[in-house]
């Protein structure tokens, strides 16, 4: 999630000389939300990684995997900034929520009326299978993101995938991006691929995944691929913005992605006073190759 400058990448030569465009608001026909009545987790018989993972049995946040953010604020979050005290634990599943301050604040040029939570895993990943099962809320005002993001700043390096997140200006319970950035140094380059669903995302508890390979970056929900990404410096297989269908093919080079943190963050994004509403998160579940 994003919406700040940042550094640029550069994507390779043989990229660069193909004209290699971003992919921006990609729209594929309207597909059916992969059910949950067979799966039941993770089936690829790789190793599960207790170091990035959790089950949220526990009373309390476990801090040693966990940071949980505070006074600060993101730029894609106009309306809100994040405190600890939104992050809890009830009945073996993290909540994030939101409140109105009584005293709003400046953060990132914004006037900040809410504040929401945001935690982080201590430990990168790099490569594997990545799973969340989580309730999203139904309050479209509220804006739950599961991402991944990492930086080398002595280089001026960042790299994001965005495994689950809704495309901001146009936010609706049916639709997702799943979005790759690479920053270095003097360019940028992005993947903004724009998925729609023909029935709500929202209420129900459901499943987003990436599985990420040097060469390829899969999207799931419910364990089932609903967006896939191939590294290819070959133009004739890589679709235009904005056609359908949309190819498996990008010229967006994320070969060499450093290590990421999972991010889990809750986000005000209009005028809202349904306090009862949470990002309520089952489990995450990290995998090894």
């Amino acid at each position: 999630m994003r919406k700040y400058l940042l550094l640029i990448f550069s994507i390779g030569i043989n990229c660069i000389y193909a004209q290699c465009p971003d992919w921006q608001a990609r729209n594929s026909d309207p597909q059916s939300i992969p059910t949950q009545s067979t799966f039941s987790g993770n089936s690829t018989g790789w190793i599960i990684n207790p170091e990035t993972s959790d089950e949220f049995h526990e009373n309390s946040i476990d801090l040693l995997k966990w940071s949980v953010k505070d006074q600060v604020c993101h730029g894609s979050s106009e309306l809100s900034f994040y405190r600890t005290y939104n992050v809890s634990k009830d009945t073996g599943r993290l909540l994030i929520g939101f409140q109105r301050e009584q005293v709003a604040i400046e953060c990132g040029g914004y006037v900040q009326q809410y504040s929401a939570g945001w935690v982080e895993l201590n430990n990168p990943v790099h490569y594997g299978y990545i799973e969340v099962k989580h309730k999203l809320p139904t309050d479209l005002n509220l804006v739950p993101c599961f991402w991944l993001w990492g930086a080398i700043p002595e280089l001026g390096k960042c790299d994001e995938i965005d495994v689950g997140e809704y495309i901001f200006g146009h936010i609706t319970d049916h639709t997702l991006n799943y979005n790759l950035y690479r920053e270095y140094q003097a360019y940028d380059s992005k993947q903004l691929a724009f998925k729609e669903f023909t029935s709500s995302l929202t209420g129900q508890d459901i499943v987003y995944a990436v599985e990420w390979f040097p060469n390829e970056i899969n999207f799931y929900i419910n364990g089932q691929v609903v967006q896939c990404n191939k590294y290819t410096t070959d133009m004739r297989l890589v679709s235009p913005a904005g056609y359908k269908p949309i190819s498996e093919y990008t010229c967006t080079n994320f070969t060499n992605m450093i290590a990421q943190k999972l991010q889990l963050s809750f986000t005000v994004m209009g005028n809202t006073n349904n306090f009862s509403q949470h990002y309520e998160v089952d489990y995450v579940r990290s995998y090894k190759l």
